[in-house]
């Protein structure tokens, strides 16, 4: 066969294809069209199975219907008796499906917990209506009686629950619980060595902070890493904020003339021998600052280590025992 015998046979074979297919979804939504107003139709009515059993056994009730494409149970409510025990819910479930309809099983659960014949339970199913109609269909049905039985011991050497053997854990069950012992041992491991680390944990005070920055200041300006006006207005800057983390002040928007007579008052933190230092560092560092005052190597060489002393004399003494 040629290469257009091929295709041609091909191109026929896609065309019946999709003619099928066009037909089966037009004969298909011809029939949902035709069937959606049909009513839901009973095939079985409601029935218990097992019809006996032993107390604490579970049955089933369960019922079948014919429903039309376009519809379906929606819910359902079981009137339960003394002796029986609904548990869950209601379900449904698809056993066959036919051209136009398909066949819907309720099922539902029941557990037995009194002797005798129970009987008098209604299982009601509800369908959703049909396309233009207010309500749905519903079935009520009267439950078959069961038939309850005592349960029968055939054992004769019966033992109390305390006197039962344990059953010994399996080899994977073992190491299960080992391992879970063993997590729960590294995850409390880890807690307290996080615990402890937190412990440890301490902040720096404002004076060593200070000197740090200090010592810092000074190293960079001998190897010029750090111009002299640069290195005055840093240094303004670890004084002043040393000054307020220590004694506490909220000096960020005040003058230096404020902020000195916030020191400088009367039982005032700041010693009165600091206050002649304080005071003229701060005055040179304004006009260094907004007066472009050219600063001296010399004047902040000795600032630098006037401002040391400050702080080593500012800090709290340590007492005796290591508190301060």
């Amino acid at each position: 066969m040629s290469f257009k015998s091929w295709k041609k046979l091909i191109l026929i074979i896609v065309l019946a294809v999709i003619s099928l297919a066009i037909l089966t979804t037009g004969a298909g939504l011809l029939t949902w069209h035709k069937v959606k107003h049909n009513p839901v139709e009973e095939l079985t009515s409601a029935a218990i199975d097992p019809a006996t059993a032993a107390l604490g056994d579970t049955v089933t009730v369960h019922s079948t219907y014919k429903v039309p494409w376009g519809r379906k149970p929606v819910s359902a409510e079981l009137a339960t008796i003394p002796g029986l025990l609904q548990l869950g819910e209601p379900e449904f479930k698809i056993v066959k499906h036919r051209w136009g309809w398909s066949e819907w099983q309720a099922e539902t659960k029941l557990k037995t917990f009194r002797t005798g014949i129970l009987a008098g339970a209604k299982l009601t199913v509800h369908f959703n209506p049909a396309n233009g109609d207010a309500d749905g269909q519903q079935f009520t049905h009267s439950i078959p009686s069961c038939q309850v039985n005592e349960i029968t011991v055939s054992e004769p050497n019966l033992q109390i629950a305390e006197a039962i053997p344990n059953v010994p854990l399996t080899s994977r069950e073992r190491w299960l619980l080992y391992g879970i012992i063993a997590l729960v041992v590294v995850i409390a491991v880890l807690v307290i060595i996080l615990i402890r680390k937190r412990k440890r944990t301490h902040i720096i005070p404002p004076w060593t902070l200070a000197l740090e920055d200090i010592a810092t200041l000074h190293h960079e300006l001998r190897n010029g890493k750090l111009s002299l006006e640069g290195g005055l207005s840093r240094l303004t800057d670890i004084v002043r904020i040393y000054l307020e983390k220590r004694f506490s002040l909220n000096t960020t928007r005040q003058t230096t003339a404020e902020f000195m007579r916030e020191l400088s008052r009367s039982g005032g933190p700041l010693p009165s021998r600091q206050r002649p230092f304080l005071s003229g560092f701060m005055t040179s560092a304004d006009l260094v600052k907004f007066a472009k005052m050219p600063p001296d190597e010399t004047m902040l060489n000795d600032a630098i280590e006037k401002a040391e002393i400050l702080v080593n004399e500012t800090k709290p003494v340590e007492e005796h025992g290591g508190k301060k």
